[in-house]
């Protein structure tokens, strides 16, 4: 391999570091959402239920 070549081939390397850093990037925001939204739907179920309890305790049927 002469120094061209090796020149390539650390570029090459290079170009993979940062697409898969870019990638993790990516990985990491969507986790961060995914909490977010799973965290929402967990408070959304409490105040149905909640409501349903109200409902069950004055025996208000729907």
């Amino acid at each position: 391999m002469d120094d061209s070549d090796a020149g390539r081939h650390q570029q090459w390397h290079d170009q993979m570091a940062k697409a898969f850093q870019a990638l993790a990037s990516r990985v990491s925001s969507v986790e961060g959402l995914a909490a977010a939204a799973m965290e929402e739907a967990e408070d959304a179920h409490q105040e149905a239920q909640q409501a349903a309890n109200v409902l069950y305790q004055n025996n208000i049927t729907v």
